[in-house]
C-alpha cells in the first residue's frame, strides 16, 4: 500500500463526511465521483503535504447549481433596476480577453434569466474591444471578485480610454477587493450578489477560515507551490 493509499484509508470517513457537506450523501450518484476525483487531487501532493492539504480541502465551500441560480437571478434583478428593465441596448460579456475565462461560464446562466427581453445580439462572440468607442452599456461578468487585481489591470489595460459605459458584475466579491477596485478603476458600477468579509478569506491576517497563524502560513505556502 503506498503512503497515499494509506492515507486515504486513515482518512476515509472525513473525506465521506466532506461530500455530504456539499451536498453529495452516499445514495447520490454523484457522491463516487466527487470521492474518485478527491483521491486524484491528494494524488498532485507529496505524503508529506497530505495532512494539509486535507486541511484544505476541509474548508472548501461547494456551491451548489442551486446556489448559483439563486445569485445569477439576484444579479439579474440589479441589472434590471439598473437599466430601468430595458436592457435591449446593453452588450455583455465576460471580464476577460479568454473565451474560457471564469466569468465566461456564467453568461448563458444570465441570458437564460434575462430572457426573453435579451437574445442573441446582446451576448455576441466578438471581442469587446471593437465596442468600446460607441456610446453603449457595456455589463463585464466574472464569478469572484477577490483581491481586485485582476479587474484593475483589466480596466487599466483594456478600459481607461472607452467611450462606452462600463459596469462589472460578479458573483461572490470580497469587501476589500470591491472596494479596491471601486478605487482604482472607473467603473460606472461594480457589484456583487453576495459579499464575503475579509475575515472569511483564507490568508488574510483576520482570517477565521485558518486561525493559526503557522497553519495558514505552512497552507498558504501549499497553496503557492501549486
Amino acid at each position: 500500500m503506498t503512503p497515499h493509499d494509506e492515507f486515504i484509508a486513515m482518512n476515509d470517513k472525513t473525506i465521506n463526511s466532506i461530500i455530504k457537506r456539499w451536498g453529495f450523501p452516499k445514495n447520490n450518484s454523484f457522491f463516487n465521483v466527487k470521492k474518485a476525483q478527491i483521491i486524484k487531487w491528494f494524488n498532485n501532493f507529496t505524503p508529506s503535504e497530505l495532512d494539509n492539504a486535507l486541511e484544505l480541502l476541509k474548508k472548501v465551500q461547494f456551491k451548489t447549481d442551486h446556489e448559483i441560480r439563486g445569485l445569477i437571478n439576484s444579479a439579474s434583478k440589479e441589472l434590471k433596476k439598473i437599466f430601468y428593465n430595458d436592457l435591449t441596448k446593453v452588450l455583455f460579456f465576460p471580464l476577460g480577453l479568454s473565451s474560457a475565462s471564469s466569468g465566461s461560464m456564467y453568461l448563458y446562466n444570465y441570458r437564460k434569466e434575462l430572457e426573453p427581453e435579451l437574445d442573441e445580439k446582446n451576448f455576441i462572440q466578438d471581442n469587446f474591444k471593437k465596442y468600446l468607442h460607441e456610446k453603449i452599456n457595456i455589463v463585464f461578468f466574472d464569478d469572484m471578485i477577490g483581491s481586485g487585481n485582476q479587474a484593475v489591470r483589466f480596466y487599466k489595460n483594456h478600459l481607461q480610454k472607452t467611450v462606452a459605459t462600463c459596469y462589472y458584475i460578479a458573483l461572490f466579491g470580497f469587501d476589500r477587493g470591491i472596494k479596491k477596485i471601486q478605487k482604482e478603476a472607473r467603473f460606472e458600477m461594480v457589484f456583487a450578489c453576495k459579499t464575503l468579509s475579509d475575515e472569511e478569506m483564507a490568508f488574510s491576517d483576520v482570517s477565521y477560515v485558518f486561525k493559526d497563524p503557522a497553519q495558514r502560513a505552512e497552507i498558504k505556502a501549499l497553496c503557492e507551490k501549486y
